[in-house]
């Protein structure tokens, strides 16, 4: 495993790459608005980082076959991000350098760190424990003055912590975090993404990151730079309170008819008001733990091991392959999934989110099972099913 190593010198054409102006390029299948407003986003994120002085590029890559680049630009003396992608020849430079890497030494994270005065960029991998401090930009986001220290050689330490926070059993992105145990001055480094369905995960000390790490209870942890959770709360019979394990799922994708717009799909119901089947295959085992709990007040969070091989769409971002928190609520008599994030509703129905893709989710129950239909319109041209089927896992209330 490697902890901590510059690499050899980047070719020049990787340098250019990282000072070129950047390119938007659109997505080929994405829809005229949907073009629009992601060139708006584009245009507002390099106004936003123009004349940077430092930057700082970071691929993470959690496993084989994985990958989500992350860029921060110092200008006027503070960090900020970086919302444009990059050139595909840095995309392709993260793929060369990662091919061959034995899978024990993931998560890695690949760092470029450019100065625009000297022209210079200087390349570092990171792996092992050590990959874990630059995971999700923790470093960059919560202690800027270490990574100026840590990459371009200033003489800098590590600054002293005021925003501890208790971790919340919800919180999430948490690898590389900075915490402690209550009452103990040892900073630890966070390893996992997300608490397991335990209640816990595993931590590192700061000071010797290649020991093996340890699981902690949530409860036991505050953790530096997160933010207090929020909820919004909603109502569900109490018939769906107490804890879910999920068995199976299945997964089905049809192309609309130009015109279609995707209302029946979005809705989900036969006319006799049956939940549709996902496809004509059978359902897919799960072979980790996917655990949904939902309290009386209608809110509720996920918990899971990591590699399930489920695919759970977060509604709040779209993100596939997260735990997804939120909160139920009744819609014309049918129990509907919402994110604490968005506003709901739009100009066709309030159960639904009027993004792309456009979502509508909602949750069965048929006595210890529960059956939850994800129904999915991208483009206004792609239709996408999610159907899950939960086992009770603990007693609803009496």
């Amino acid at each position: 495993m490697i902890d901590e190593f510059a690499t050899e010198p980047l070719s020049q054409e990787i340098v250019d790459a990282v000072f070129a102006t950047p390119e938007f390029v659109p997505h080929p299948l994405s829809s005229e608005r949907r073009v629009a407003q992601e060139r708006e986003r584009f245009e507002e994120a390099v106004a936003e980082t123009a004349g940077w002085e430092r930057a700082v590029l970071i691929t993470y890559r959690p496993s084989i076959g994985t990958t989500s680049w992350r860029q921060r630009y110092f200008v006027e003396n503070r960090w900020r991000s970086g919302g444009h992608d990059l050139p595909e020849k840095l995309e392709n430079y993260g793929e060369e350098f990662t091919r061959g890497l034995a899978a024990d030494a993931y998560p890695v994270n690949l760092v470029l760190a450019a100065d625009r005065a000297t022209r210079t960029v200087r390349h570092f991998a990171f792996t092992g424990p050590a990959g874990h401090k630059w995971n999700w930009w923790s470093l960059v986001d919560d202690d800027p003055e270490f990574v100026l220290g840590t990459l371009f050689g200033d003489d800098v330490q590590p600054a002293e912590r005021d925003d501890w926070l208790q971790l919340d059993i919800e919180h999430q992105g948490l690898a590389g975090r900075i915490a402690r145990r209550h009452g103990s001055p040892e900073r630890l480094i966070v390893v996992d993404e997300v608490p397991d369905p335990r209640g816990g995960l595993r931590v590192v000390a700061e000071a010797t990151p290649g020991d093996e790490p340890q699981w902690v209870e949530v409860s036991e942890l505050e953790v530096a730079g997160i933010y207090p959770i929020e909820h919004e709360t909603g109502t569900c019979g109490d018939e769906f309170v107490g804890s879910w394990r999920m068995r199976t799922w299945q997964y089905s994708e049809i192309e609309l008819e130009s015109g279609d717009g995707g209302d029946d799909w979005l809705d989900g119901r036969n006319v006799d008001g049956r939940l549709r089947p996902s496809s004509d295959a059978a359902p897919v085992s799960v072979p980790g733990e996917v655990i949904l709990t939902i309290r009386p007040d209608a809110t509720f969070f996920e918990l899971l091991t990591p590699d399930t091989g489920i695919e759970i769409l977060d509604v709040a971002d779209g993100h596939i392959g997260s735990p997804f928190h939120g909160y139920l609520d009744i819609v014309d008599g049918r129990t509907y999934v919402f994110a604490h994030e968005l506003e709901r509703g739009g100009a066709r129905n309030e159960a639904r989110y009027d993004l792309d893709p456009e979502i509508v989710e909602e949750l069965h129950l048929d006595g210890d099972t529960l059956t939850r239909v994800q129904n999915m319109v991208h483009d206004g041209l792609y239709a996408t099913r999610y159907v899950m089927v939960y086992d009770r896992t603990s007693s609803p209330l009496p």
